[in-house]
C-alpha cells in the first residue's frame, strides 16, 4: 500500500512507481495509461422472497502499464471480439448447412462458446506480444493480491 496513493476524486488507488507490470521495460508516463481494476467487496446482502439487494464497496486499483503495453491490450480487446464473431458466424453457417433447421440448436451452444473464446482469444493475443492480459496481468500485482486475500473479488456481485 506504501506504493500506492489514494485518489478520492476518482475513487481509486494510483500507483507512484513507475516500471510497466506487464512488460517489465519500459517506463509509466502517464498515470491515465495504467489499467484499473476494479475490486469489489461485499457490505451487505438481502435475499427476502420477492425482493434481493446487495451493498459492496468498489475500489480501483492502478497497474501500471506503459503506452505499447496499453496499445496491445486495445488491439487485443478490438481483434477479440473480431475473431470470435467470425468464429462463431462460421460455426453457425456451417452447422446450419449440416443439420438444416436443428441448427437453431447450435445458436444457444455458441454463445456459450463466444463466451470461453472471448477470454481465450484475449490472452492469446497478448501472449503473443510478450505480454499477460491485462486482467491476468493486474492479478499477479501484490496490492490487488492482498485485497483478494482479504475477501475483496474482481467479480460484480448480484443478489
Amino acid at each position: 500500500m506504501e506504493n500506492y496513493i489514494l485518489n478520492e476524486n476518482k475513487k481509486r488507488l494510483e500507483p507512484t512507481e513507475t516500471d510497466c507490470e506487464y512488460c517489465k521495460k519500459r517506463k509509466v508516463n502517464s498515470i491515465e495509461d495504467c489499467y484499473f481494476l476494479n475490486l469489489y467487496n461485499v457490505k451487505k446482502r438481502t435475499n427476502l422472497l420477492v425482493y434481493r439487494s446487495v451493498k459492496y464497496s468498489l475500489i480501483k486499483v492502478g497497474i501500471r502499464r506503459c503506452v505499447p503495453c496499453k496499445i496491445i491490450h486495445k488491439n487485443a480487446d478490438k481483434n477479440t471480439v473480431l475473431y470470435t464473431t467470425l468464429i462463431i458466424v462460421a460455426l453457425n453457417i456451417i452447422l446450419f448447412s449440416v443439420i438444416g433447421i436443428f441448427g437453431v440448436i447450435t445458436m444457444f451452444l455458441s454463445l456459450y462458446l463466444a463466451i470461453f473464446l472471448l477470454s481465450f482469444i484475449k490472452n492469446k493475443l497478448s501472449l503473443q506480444k510478450g505480454i499477460l492480459s491485462d486482467q491476468k496481468g493486474a492479478k499477479q500485482n501484490q496490492l490487488v493480491k492482498d485485497f483478494l486475500k482479504e475477501g475483496w473479488s474482481t467479480k460484480t456481485p448480484f443478489a
